[in-house]
């Protein structure tokens, strides 16, 4: 007698404290009972009954559709699925394979019983899971709104004394300032992770293993290496400027893909955590990644060169490639050529050469031409900040006879229509009336917006101002530029060749920096 037993268990759907080995010996102990001995048992521990690709489930299948199995015993029913329909073809496909099957709780044997009565308990066991689910998404909905973490991120842990409070992760706090840092360096994703396995640094999977008992599915045998995906799923993580994000993705349907939630609709916490990296850093860090992006940048295995996408040329409207050329002193020195003509040759565009440490040179004189007109744009905005200051009380006045204005002329539409509703005058005439006035109270509410930019914008502008000073000032005082400095500060540098001779002796060259919108002042 070729005799199975086949036991489940799920936390969630059950919440019982029954163990799996518990079932284990009410099936073994039920088939003794009837006669017989079973080979094995099969079980699936913590698997939802809503799903049929369960490890144990699909090695037993192998064995029936080998013609090995006779008879499967289960406690109950919904140990075999909560699923109706599949529920229903998994028996199907039981009895085309000559499987018998015998339930204890629901003193059932496929064998003798009548059929009719398993419709009913399918579907009140799919009936129960939903419910239960919808009562398990209710509760974590809640936490979620009340702030409760539920798992931590990579980088956070619960206090071992407050679990209900979340610390930071010092184990780990270091490797995760190290990826910002590279990549604000100039380093892509998949350098970075590269990088990390060479210095054999723990993946978050190993550390959650070693340091809490959990980080990964049992069959996923890529634990131990870095990853592209993982290192930008760090940089795009603001739970590490202390953001707590909650409800970020929902399962299409029970059991189903997760699908994303969109950030309109997230259940968001600010000031949340302990900040690991500054909020300066990672909106660099968010900035650096839409323009390597937006220029189609793939460092690859290399550091991503200082202008790459930033440098195009105004012949051809294509990019520049980056090459490290020798020097007389052999010195090595990074060379931007047009892209045209490093593929195609002179036949199509010109090579427009150009040393980086010559336009870092060129970038930082035109810095000090910046710096200094910002200077002058502070002194009047101080001057207009106290013009505007005299005059407040006329700004003041001028908004709030709009105002009025606005109230008045709504009030005018309303009674057009109350003079329609009354018969007074007829739906052309009403039309007109309305359309007219709703013209004029389009114009007075864009004459409020403006007066109330122009009293406050002044002040607006200084903090901007000064921010940009700030930044500068600080370029020039280190006398050098990064990677994050050049994406920061410039939009695109144009060059064009020319018939006179430009800003360098080897090539006649017109240059044309155009700045991010915060920098031109």
């Amino acid at each position: 007698m070729k005799a199975y037993g086949y036991v489940r268990i799920s936390r969630d759907e059950d919440n019982k404290k029954e163990s799996i080995e518990t079932q284990r010996k009410v099936v073994e102990d039920f088939a003794k009972e009837q006669g017989f001995i079973l080979n094995d048992t099969f079980q699936d521990n913590n698997v939802s009954g809503y799903t049929f690709e369960r490890p144990s489930l699909l090695q037993l299948k192998e064995l029936i559709e080998d013609n090995k199995v006779d008879i499967l015993v289960a406690k109950d029913l919904s140990r075999i699925g909560r699923h109706n329909a599949k529920t229903l073809l998994f028996l199907d496909y039981l009895d085309e394979h000559n499987v018998r099957l015998m339930l204890k709780n629901d003193n059932y044997d496929s064998d003798s019983d009548d059929d009719s009565i398993i419709g009913i308990k399918t579907w009140y066991n799919e009936m129960y899971l939903k419910d239960l689910s919808k009562k398990i998404k209710t509760n974590i909905k809640q936490k979620q709104k009340e702030g409760l973490v539920i798992v931590p991120n990579y980088g956070y842990m619960k206090d071992p004394n407050n679990p209900k409070k979340i610390i930071v992760d010092e184990d780990v706090v270091d490797t995760i300032k190290l990826i910002f840092r590279l990549y604000i360096e100039g380093m892509g994703c998949t350098k970075i992770a590269h990088y990390l396995n060479e210095k054999h640094v723990e993946t978050p999977s190993i550390h959650k293993m070693k340091k809490f008992g959990f980080g990964w599915k049992p069959d996923w045998t890529q634990k131990e290496l870095w990853y592209a995906t993982s290192i930008k799923r760090i940089l795009h993580n603001d739970a590490y400027i202390g953001v707590l994000r909650c409800g970020v993705t929902k399962l299409s349907k029970m059991k189903g893909k997760k699908v994303r939630i969109p950030k309109e609709e997230q259940i968001v916490h600010e000031n949340y955590f302990e900040p690991i990296i500054s909020k300066d850093d990672f909106e660099l860090v968010k900035m650096l990644a839409e323009s390597r992006c937006n220029n189609n940048i793939r460092a690859k295995n290399e550091k991503i060169h200082r202008y790459a996408g930033i440098l195009k040329c105004g012949d051809c409207n294509k990019g520049f490639v980056a090459r490290k050329n020798k020097t007389q002193n052999y010195e090595h020195k990074i060379t931007y050529v047009c892209a045209t003509f490093h593929r195609y040759g002179s036949e199509l565009c010109n090579g427009h050469r150009l040393f980086e440490s010559d336009i870092d040179e060129l970038v930082l004189d035109e810095i000090k031409s910046l710096l200094h007109n910002a200077k002058i744009n502070l002194d009047n905005i101080d001057k207009n900040i106290e013009e505007k200051r005299n005059h407040r009380k006329d700004y003041d006045k001028a908004i709030e006879v709009l105002k009025i204005k606005i109230v008045e002329q709504k009030e005018e539409i309303k009674n057009y229509a109350k003079q329609l509703a009354k018969g007074l005058i007829g739906e052309e005439i009403f039309e007109e009336l309305t359309s007219e006035a709703k013209v004029e109270l389009d114009k007075l509410e864009k004459l409020l917006v403006e007066a109330e930019n122009s009293r406050d914008n002044h002040a607006n502008d200084k903090e901007k101002i000064i921010k940009c000073i700030e930044v500068l000032q600080k370029i020039l005082d280190k006398n050098e530029l990064t990677n994050a400095d050049v994406t920061m500060l410039i939009e695109k540098i144009v060059v064009t060749e020319t018939d006179e001779v430009g800003k360098y002796n080897m090539s006649k060259l017109d240059i044309e920096i155009n700045w991010n919108t915060q920098f031109v002042l």
